[in-house]
């Protein structure tokens, strides 16, 4: 059997090298501060932010209306007869509404491409014809039945699309046909006509309104005003304004609607707290994350 030839060292006492204390847990400690800490800023900001919320939805003060599709051509409303029926005079279609004594002549502004059964069915693309009130407090069901038994006073109008009916707000680089299809993707060019029926017999027409700018496009106005040294550009007095019962009516004769703008957004009314709320998340979690971490072992 061979010999072990090997040799085993044997450490002489006093000539350890002193090892150096960890760092590890003080900075575990650091580390559960600043989660704590980011924790109570956190939960401050949210409430600070819901109260703010809160407070903004209380003063706004904003009325919900609630809209009825009408599919009658003929009936009565406030004791005097309502009829609509379609003409037509060397190629021009008309919608022709009739109220009590006062008459009025609409161009359809949207020839309809089939023969459907109805009135409505054919010119419901650009003409719709709405019983609607502030249903504010009131569930739909409960906005139906006032409708019915009189205890509300429902107003009730026609609203019609007419594409192309005002001017872009900025330049176009392509020019484009006035066909159905660019009338689809146009939409910003849209005009909105309203015509209420009035208790006293009249039919009154309240002022058109524009499909409303997006946020996007407003914003790219603006930053192009500043870069040039121009007057700032601000939403057209024309656009249709959310919270009012012509953006609704609007609505109910365009198939695509806008997103909702950011003017009138309770977020609007934050301040510091949003950030401060999503700041003290982000730090939050990767404080935890560093506090939870393993401590690392040198080889």
């Amino acid at each position: 059997m061979a010999p072990n030839t090997g040799t085993k060292t044997t450490k002489m006492p006093g000539t350890e090298q002193p090892t150096a204390p960890s760092s590890g847990g003080n900075a575990r400690k650091v580390w559960w501060a600043i989660c704590v800490f980011s924790c109570i800023v956190m939960i401050v900001s949210v409430v600070l932010l819901a109260k703010r919320i809160d407070a903004y939805n209380h003063n706004e003060h904003r009325q919900i209306f609630a809209y009825i599709d009408l599919k009658s051509p003929a009936f009565a409303f406030h004791g005097r007869a309502v009829e609509l029926s379609e003409t037509e005079t060397d190629g021009e279609q008309t919608l022709h509404i009739r109220y009590g004594d006062q008459s009025l002549d609409l161009p359809v502004t949207i020839p309809p491409q089939y023969h459907l059964p109805t009135l409505f069915d054919r010119q419901g693309d650009w003409m719709k014809l709405l019983y609607f009130a502030d249903r504010a407090g009131l569930s739909f069901d409960e906005f139906t039945k006032g409708v019915e038994d009189g205890t509300l006073q429902p107003r009730l109008i026609i609203v019609t699309r007419t594409p192309f009916g005002y001017e872009p707000k900025a330049p176009i680089f392509v020019q484009h046909a006035k066909n159905d299809t660019w009338a689809k993707v146009r939409r910003d060019l849209d005009r909105y006509d309203f015509y209420e029926f009035m208790p006293d017999g009249t039919i009154l027409q309240h002022e058109p309104k524009q499909f409303p700018e997006s946020g996007k496009s407003l914003l790219r106005r603006q930053n192009n005003a500043k870069l040039k040294g121009e007057p700032i550009p601000q939403r057209s007095e024309h656009d249709l304004q959310e919270y009012t019962w012509q953006y609704g009516a609007a609505m109910s004769v365009t198939h695509n609607p806008p997103a909702i703008t950011m003017e009138k957004q309770a977020l609007r009314n934050s301040g510091w707290t949003l950030p401060a709320a999503s700041g003290g998340f982000l730090v939050m979690m990767v404080a935890f994350f560093f506090a939870i971490a393993p401590a690392r072992t040198s080889a």
